[in-house]
């Protein structure tokens, strides 16, 4: 017969083991195609950080010579491969530390641009809407400062440089008057410096055009305080940056580096090369990425392989009458090998190339998650799907291999074995007691790996590793930690199901139901593979759900303490306007639910502290908040740990019922408590001396609590909205205002309604007050960010991925294993029904035994998805790839599970299996028992 008619002979059996091929690598598929194709939109945004990738500076040798033009050196760094924009530019520089009459001018920046800048480096500069094209006598004007000065778009300003500086008191400015074109917002150029007020300004001031820089600003020659200088600035193409080996990108940027500097040495130098910076940002996240999907997905690739096996294992009594029919009939063993390896690698290449289409379905369903099960529509058509060809063979080969290599070697072991050893093995499937390998390798192989595991996770997490093998040894140790534990764990399933089984004393099941416990205590084996099988389906399910819920939680809360609440807005440290009454403007403004104002003053703190060997006197400055208790307990962000010995509430209410009570960084030390070993616990005192500059005498205060995690001075510190503050004092505000004699604020708290749109309410605060904050900065939209970045996406991607194929494996391997027992018990239960127990008893029995096996597979995978959770918590590697501007452990990370969509997915997991074992079940029982009793036998 040939190969298509033995196909086609059996076309439902043939099409299941194709699905079966196609699934079992749906998931590795999907991850490969999932983080190429992704991979673009995280480079964008990782080179949003450093619009500019290379900047060049003209050298001294290029102004002493009228040889070589910059247009020639520009044209020297466009043309070569890989660069998309080059810009020729201006700049004045000024950084004069010394310069104390005008703090101002202590560090500033002026650029000169093409009116081609704005489309080359577009994620630099930020222009206001209806900004004009520069001309000669045109400015843009930076907008905090556009706002501070009240002025309007076409007045006259004045650009001032600092030309000459002698001494504290001798220095010279110059100014040139320009037309304000429009404003910008500076996104990473220069960044921000801080006045001795506290009051930041931006060092980038203004941008001209480049022939009116060069026209008004040509008299900056020697004996001036700063220059006039060339630069060439330049990005390179995406397509140029990505490359699939980290080394080979780094390679090919430092390549263009020295030809670009061996193009125009010695005219022009390379001064900063970000681009190396951002292709090993981006290297080390999808190198750090695949290791982890890949890893964290090894519970749903192993069920993709039990599947194969299970599929094998079903066929090898087909397989053994097969070959048999064939040596009976003369044929050689090389003609019985090659008659079902046939079948076998058609199979297993059509199942490949299903793979490939399976794989590629599940990354544009990947595309489309924006968090853990929520899917955004939007968000996947904008999704371009990637194929590179070192994953679609990595796919493809995966999925061969593993149904070709699992079924050859059925075949091989089925062709090699002798008559009598297949009759005994026939019967050991049938009656005989099965062996299961002493676990104390499991055990072994569980600890080392373990361990081993942690180690990696870290080094991944914290960005300390380079090459591909500490990610490649992460998802074997990590994988075989996994697999041994969960397999440890499932041998006890045929003693347990034997010993519940045992106590059923129903009429209608008891005999039945020994049956079924006596044969789950003789197939210990099979019955602990089938656990381990659904086992992985629940550890996948339940680290999915922790790590993408316990990952936003920590983003969100980390944000919520790093900013301070939903809206912060930070009052200019010179105006003496803003005070407690603009609490009641805010508050009237549409979404907001409450307001809390904060003013930071610097005081004197004076204690005492007792040593074992020594008292000292301490008089010293230290930073006095004063807040408004109840509000700002209920506008800032806090948890129940930010304070020690009571709840932050508790702790402010106590503030707000007495004035001279305060919450502090710290405790002095007033004696120390020795103990019977000689050995000194300190004892802590509560009361503080504050002085300040209008009162000679000493405001006595008590500590009331302390916001930190002990009393010692140098102790992490738990402030909202100044997560790096670690010496602080907090005091009710009416009494500090009455010690500084002033009515002004410096921050204010904001909490919104549920559902408000914050940057609406953002705005509104701003326009309340134009020219009166430096900062109005929101948790929510910080944490949006990160939420709605690609590079935060993908990882829900992954978890949303696992879960979806963990039951899809779930329902076919379920069928395949109850296939597997109804065969197993045909005998037994065919005497049942002769013996006249009907077909719903049957059906009982085996859903029992379905549901014995889920439970305890339920209790297995998710013990073990809280220990993986667990291990893994310190280390941001459930949100990996997102940038924040503290550490992932600044606060306690706390699991998080979500609990109706976690109890949905476990219902499922327990609905799929039983509905599969009563459709399997019921197409059995349906078939004579002179039928089924003579296939038994």
């Amino acid at each position: 017969m040939y190969l298509r008619e033995r196909l086609s002979a059996d076309m439902s059996r043939t099409l299941a083991t194709l699905l079966i091929f196609s699934l079992s690598s749906g998931v590795l598929g999907g991850i490969l195609f999932y983080i190429d194709s992704t991979g673009p939109y995280v480079l964008s945004e990782m080179s949003q950080n450093d619009p500019v990738h290379m900047k060049m500076e003209f050298t001294d040798y290029f102004y002493e010579q009228s040889q070589v033009g910059t247009q020639e050196i520009l044209s020297a760094v466009q043309t070569q491969e890989g660069v998309q924009h080059a810009e020729h530019l201006l700049l004045i520089d000024g950084n004069h530390e010394r310069l104390y009459r005008n703090e101002e001018f202590q560090r500033y920046v002026y650029m000169g641009v093409q009116n081609t800048y704005f489309d080359s480096f577009r994620e630099s500069i930020i222009l206001s809407e209806g900004a004009m094209p520069l001309n000669v006598n045109g400015c843009y004007l930076e907008k905090s400062i556009f706002a501070q000065t009240g002025a309007s778009i076409g007045d006259s300003h004045k650009v001032t440089i600092v030309a000459r500086q002698g001494g504290f008191l001798d220095v010279e400015f110059e100014s040139r008057t320009f037309e304000i074109m429009g404003t910008f917002e500076s996104r990473g150029l220069w960044g921000q410096y801080e006045l001795n007020s506290g009051e930041k300004l931006p060092i980038l001031k203004a941008i001209l055009s480049f022939q009116g820089m060069k026209e008004k600003f040509s008299f900056l020659e020697e004996g001036y305080r700063v220059k006039l200088t060339d630069h060439i600035w330049t990005r390179f193409s995406g397509s140029f940056l990505r490359h699939s080996e980290p080394t080979q990108a780094e390679l090919t940027l430092r390549s263009a580096r020295y030809q670009i500097e061996q193009r125009t040495a010695p005219w022009a130098i390379v001064s900063e090369f970000a681009a190396l910076g951002i292709v090993r940002s981006y290297s080390s996240w999808q190198s750090s990425m695949m290791a982890i999907a890949i890893s964290f997905s090894i519970p749903t690739i192993f069920m993709g392989i039990l599947l194969v096996y299970y599929s094998t294992k079903l066929l090898s009594d087909r397989l053994r009458r097969d070959v048999g029919m064939l040596r009976v009939r003369g044929a050689s063993m090389r003609q019985a090998l090659w008659w079902v390896i046939s079948s076998t690698i058609v199979t297993g290449f059509l199942g490949a190339i299903g793979a490939l289409v399976t794989g590629i379905a599940a990354s544009l369903l990947s595309g489309s998650v924006r968090g853990f099960f929520i899917f955004d529509i939007s968000g996947g058509t904008g999704f371009q799907l990637l194929l590179r060809l070192d994953s679609l063979a990595a796919v493809f080969l995966f999925s061969f291999a593993l149904g070709f290599i699992v079924s050859t070697a059925s075949t091989i072991r089925v062709l090699l074995m002798q008559p009598s050893k297949a009759h005994r093995e026939i019967e050991q499937e049938t009656s005989l007691e099965e062996d299961i390998s002493n676990p104390i390798p499991e055990v072994i192989v569980a600890g080392i790996s373990g361990v081993l595991s942690l180690q990696l996770l870290l080094l991944i997490g914290q960005g300390t590793f380079s090459g591909w093998y500490t990610p490649a040894l992460l998802v074997v140790f990590f994988g075989a930690f996994i697999v041994s534990l969960t397999r440890l764990l499932s041998r006890a399933t045929g003693w347990l199901k034997c010993k519940i089984m045992d106590r059923v004393n129903h009429p209608l099941l008891r005999v039945g139901s020994k049956i079924v416990g006596r044969n789950a205590a003789a197939k210990i084996r099979s019955e602990a593979i089938g656990v381990m099988f659904i086992a992985m389906v629940f550890t996948a399910c339940t680290f999915s759900a922790i790590a993408s819920t316990t990952g936003t939680k920590q983003i969100q809360q980390l944000k919520a303490f790093e900013i301070g609440g939903d809206i912060v807005a930070e009052a200019r440290p010179r105006l003496s306007n803003v005070t407690v009454d603009f609490t009641n403007v805010l508050e009237d403004i549409e979404g907001v639910g409450r307001v809390s104002a904060m003013l930071a003053f610097d005081a004197r703190v004076i204690y005492r502290t007792v040593g074992p060997y020594a008292t000292i006197n301490h008089d010293r400055v230290i930073t006095v908040c004063g807040v408004q208790p109840e509000a700002w307990a209920s506008t800032a962000f806090f948890e129940p740990y930010f304070t020690k010995t009571m709840t932050p509430d508790a702790a402010l209410a106590a503030i707000e019922e007495n004035q001279t009570k305060v919450i502090s960084s710290f405790k002095p030390v007033f004696g120390y408590n020795v103990a019977a070993d000689n050995s000194y616990s300190p004892l802590y005192g509560s009361t503080l001396g504050l002085r300040f500059p209008l009162y000679e005498s000493i405001l006595n205060v008590s500590i009331v609590d302390i916001m930190s995690v002990s009393e010692d001075p140098d102790s992490t510190t738990y402030f909202p909205g100044e997560p790096d503050k670690v010496d602080f004092i907090i005091m009710h505000l009416d009494l500090l205002h009455q010690m500084v004699n002033s009515t002004k604020v410096s921050k204010f708290y904001m909490k919104l309604g549920q559902g408000v749109n914050y940057t609406r309410v953002m705005d509104d605060v701003l326009e309340s007050a134009p020219h009166s904050f430096t900062s109005i900065r929101s948790a929510l939209e910080a944490t949006d960010e990160i939420l709605q970045s690609r590079a935060s996406r993908s990882i829900h991607g992954i978890y949303t991925l696992n879960v979806l194929f963990s039951i899809i494996y779930l329902s076919i391997g379920v069928s395949i294993i109850a296939s597997d027992k109804n065969n197993l018990y045909k005998k037994q239960f065919s005497v049942l029904r002769a013996l006249g127990s009907e077909q719903r008893v049957i059906q009982g029995l085996m859903t029992i035994d379905m549901l014995m096996s889920i439970a305890i597979a339920a209790a297995i995978g998710i013990g073990v998805g809280l220990l993986i959770s667990t291990m893994i918590a310190g280390t941001p590697l459930m949100y990996l790839g997102i940038t924040i501007t503290i550490s992932w452990t600044r606060l306690p990370v706390s699991i998080s599970l979500p609990t109706l969509l976690f109890a949905l997915i476990i219902l499922l997991s327990f609905i799929v299996p039983l509905v599969s074992t009563y459709i399997v079940t019921t197409r059995s029982t349906k078939k004579g028992i002179a039928e089924e009793l003579q296939a038994a036998v």
